[in-house]
């Protein structure tokens, strides 16, 4: 029998072993449940009866603050449960809600345990901030909200699962002579656990208490799911091998909500240039008041100020106590110090100000200054322990006029403005190329805002994302990073709103000698030395409506054209990309015949998505099924145009995501799609010569960050995986795969995907397999033409369930291990259920 995780209190109704998994009929009608039935109450509080109503158990679920809730990471629900058998069967339960307040939130109901985190639930569902005003019945996977809705009434219902293989088909009756009327389907590849109750609640209010008459499992003949056969991978390294170019393993970085404030960039500090609006106290968004309300006046200050035309002013009265601006929610990692600065200026100052670090307001460090009539910037550093550390402020106790004009507080082991976490697992992805500064962003940046002391560059309202864009991570941040990355820069030039001539500054502005005009601006800003950027885009997806600046096919290609002539009068050498489109597409066309000659690519944009109305299985099948279609896609654009293309925008884009400012914990699902798309390159080879994930950080991010973590989805594993096993020569190979009719693909799905590529010296060869079956492992045996292996290692990108992440609490949920490979296995491999491999083999 299973029970809950650690730290949860599990209570069994009758002491005694476990019960067989069975068919049962059991009606509720004794003193005590059978001993079949687990009662598992994460958080106290909800209880079971027998004896309130006499031939039915009750479930009490009393509301809180918060709720007993049970989603993706929160598991506090009861869960009332019994084993359920193998194979196939049917199970049904007569449910009644029997109390409920105008104030009840919930969902209870029948449930499918396949885990004690995944359930698939049927029954009364009630939240008005979720569009459900009265109860109605609902269907839902943990996680899938709102999957199917069957409408109310939903005090007195008949629910039922079938179970057919992998399908679960739900039923629902109003009334015990009518007949079952269907709900939905769902998949999943897991084998179920039991069968049960669940009782969720999200807030305060009434108690909700739920009946149950009876619950009924019965057994149906099963038809067995038949087991894939073997595949086979002749590598013949021999046969004419193709040079790959490193640049098919790129990224994409945007200046977008948390891709770099508050992913790669190391700044804690919110609005450290005090612009925006003001409270009612007079205190710039994004600070609260040290001392409000006591004598000091707070105002912002638009004649005097240091960047953003607007300054933070306090007139302090010198009353003894402190008066000034604080930011509270901070977060640091233990043992690390803090770094930072302020720019300030006074006015009559009768003493010091003082910067200091708190925890729960209690002072752990403090530097004091004493402030002139001029801006000055004044460093300071902090060094641990600071325990407890969650805030930052700026005051004084003197009398005077205090202005803050900027403000800057970082983690001591930053990497020059880098998070060194974060920095460590983007190099573990050993990035070729990366793609900047956007994206949608790009069309409305002027690439000027962001050189020069970047503690007085300007904040810019960002109208593509409708944020403010700080100016932090400019020209020389974006270099500096490739530097730290080990990386090729590619840059995105503003062909929105943007000019030939603005371009052309900004070509040379990096590629041009310290005599150039621009070239001098560098210098002066620090970098003499040219920065070298050989890869340029002329603006992004310059197709689409929602693009600053867009127009029609003729206008953009005649405006490349443009920006092409002035950009490469300035160097010759850069390589240029157009703006494309999945092809064939009338779009393209014009892009060849008008344009054709001034750029070297064109580009094309493709993200994966997920649907909330289909199954995990079902999702799973059509995710990882895409890289065969963009394989395919991706042939019949080059087809079309003539014209190597450049892949520079693809990743999964999960309706989660869309909920949650783009961010998600990607699956192994979508890891192995990444290794998928990334052994389509592969096959592409001189078609595609370059492809860029979007994107790295947070942002449909490889790499998810809190305010203190930095942890690697298994699409970051995916291009590990690759680029640490993979090789500058293609060799060709043919696979023989069984295939599968898996829910949300495409037809039969060939189950194994594997590439071949040799080292430099091509001693080494490395092998990357797929095997994209849900639930069963694959032998692949394996015929090496023309290598005779000495020794090898075989690394697995593996995890317990194909929909498993990586989070914060648990970060190496889904993994990479390697280990060296039996002499049988150069022969013989086992590819794991869900999973990818790269066997490396040496001469």
């Amino acid at each position: 029998m299973w029970k809950l995780g650690i730290g949860l209190l599990t209570v069994l109704s009758v002491p005694g072993a476990a019960w067989s998994q069975e068919a049962f009929d059991e009606g509720l009608d004794g003193p005590n449940l059978s001993n079949r039935w687990t009662w598992s109450v994460p958080v106290a509080g909800p209880t079971t009866s027998l004896a309130e109503r006499p031939g039915w158990l009750r479930i009490r679920i009393p509301q809180t603050a918060t709720g007993f809730n049970h989603w993706v990471g929160l598991y506090e629900a009861p869960l009332l449960s019994a084993p359920v058998p193998g194979g196939d069967w049917d199970a049904e339960a007569h449910l009644q809600l029997s109390e409920r307040g105008p104030d009840s939130t919930f969902h209870v109901g029948f449930a499918v345990v396949f885990t004690p985190e995944r359930l698939l639930t049927l029954g009364p569902f009630r939240a008005p901030q979720f569009g459900a005003p009265e109860p109605e019945v609902w269907l839902e996977p943990t996680g899938r909200g709102a999957f199917r809705k069957a409408g109310a009434p939903a005090d007195d219902i008949w629910v039922q699962f079938r179970k057919r293989g992998w399908r679960y088909e739900s039923f629902l009756k109003r009334a015990a002579d009518a007949q079952w009327q269907p709900v939905g389907d769902c998949s999943s590849a897991d084998t179920p656990q039991g069968i049960g109750i669940l009782g969720k609640t999200f807030g305060s209010g009434q108690a909700v208490v739920l009946d149950v008459d009876y619950v009924r499992v019965s057994t149906v003949p099963t038809q067995a799911t038949p087991k894939p056969g073997p595949a086979t991978v002749r590598v013949n390294a021999g046969g004419d091998l193709a040079r790959l170019n490193p640049r098919r393993n790129g990224q994409f970085v945007e200046l977008m909500h948390r891709c770099f404030y508050g992913g790669f960039w190391a700044e804690m500090l919110q609005n450290r240039k005090f612009t925006g609006e003001v409270s009612p106290e007079g205190v710039i968004e994004g600070w609260q008041p040290v001392g409000a309300g006591e004598g000091a006046v707070f105002s912002r200050d638009n004649s005097v100020y240091y960047a953003a035309a607007q300054a933070q002013r306090i007139e302090c009265p010198g009353d003894g106590r402190e008066h000034g601006i604080r930011q509270g929610g901070l977060e640091l990692r233990s043992g690390v110090g803090l770094v930072g600065r302020v720019v300030l200026r006074g006015e009559g100052l009768s003493g010091p100000v003082s910067v200091s670090v708190r925890a729960q307001d209690k002072m752990l460090a403090e530097k004091r200054f004493e402030v002139g009539a001029d801006w000055k910037t004044y460093e300071f550093r902090f060094e641990p322990p600071l325990p407890g550390f969650d805030s930052f402020a700026i005051a004084t106790e003197a009398k005077g006029k205090l202005w803050i004009g900027c403000a800057s507080l970082m983690p001591a082991d930053n990497l020059d403005g880098f998070r060194a976490d974060v920095i460590e697992l983007c190099r573990r992805m050993h990035i070729p190329s990366l793609r900047y500064p956007g994206g949608n962003f790009v069309s409305g940046y002027h690439w000027e805002d962001g050189i020069g002391p970047r503690d007085r560059r300007p904040p810019r309202w960002d109208r593509a994302w409708s944020e403010w864009e700080w100016n932090d991570i400019g020209t020389h941040e974006y270099f500096r990073l490739c530097e730290l990355l080990g990386c090729e820069p590619y840059i995105t030039v503003n062909a929105g709103e943007g000019t030939p001539t603005e371009a052309a500054a900004w070509v040379e502005y990096v590629n041009g000698a310290a005599d150039t005009p621009q070239g001098k601006r560098r210098a002066a800003n620090g970098h003499p030395e040219p920065f070298r950027c050989p890869l340029w885009s002329i603006g992004n997806e310059m197709y689409g409506n929602w693009q600053l600046g867009h127009v029609d096919a003729t206008k953009y290609a005649i405006r490349t054209v443009e920006f092409a002539s002035a950009m490469r009068a300035v160097d010759s050498d850069i390589e240029l990309i157009v703006n494309g489109v999945e092809g064939p597409n009338p779009w393209n066309a014009r892009m060849a015949e008008v344009a054709g000659q001034a750029v070297d690519y064109l580009s094309v944009h493709h993200y994966t998505s997920d649907d909330p109305q289909r199954s995990p299985l079902d999702n799973y099948g059509r995710i990882v099924s895409m890289p065969l279609y963009l394989e395919g896609m991706l042939n019949r654009t080059y087809d079309e145009v003539h014209m190597p293309l450049m892949f520079d925008e693809w990743n999964v884009w999960t309706n989660l995501a869309n909920q949650q400012g783009y961010e998600d914990f990607y699956q192994l699902r979508d890891g192995l799609y990444a290794v998928g798309v990334l052994n389509a390159l592969v096959r592409l080879g001189d078609k595609v010569p370059g492809a860029h994930l979007a994107q790295t950080v947070n942002v449909l991010g490889a790499i998810r960050t809190n305010k203190t973590q930095a942890v690697a989805s298994p699409i970051a594993l995916a291009f590990q995986l690759h680029t640490e096993h993979g090789g500058p020569w293609r060799v060709p190979l043919k696979v023989d795969t069984p295939k599968l009719a898996l829910p949300g693909a495409d037809g039969d799905l060939p189950l194994v995907d594997a590439v071949a590529m040799l080292s430099e010296t091509k001693d080494t060869l490395h092998l990357i397999l797929i095997n994209r079956h849900p639930t069963d492992d694959i032998p692949c045996s394996l015929t090496l033409d023309g290598f005779t292996p000495t020794s090898g290692t075989l690394t697995t990108m593996a995890g317990p369930s194909y929909d498993s992440i990586n989070t914060f609490e648990q970060p190496d949920t889904v993994k990479l291990e390697t280990r060296d490979l039996a002499k049988a296995e150069w022969k013989q491999l086992v590819l794991p259920k869900h999973g990818a491999a790269a066997a490396t083999l040496r001469r």
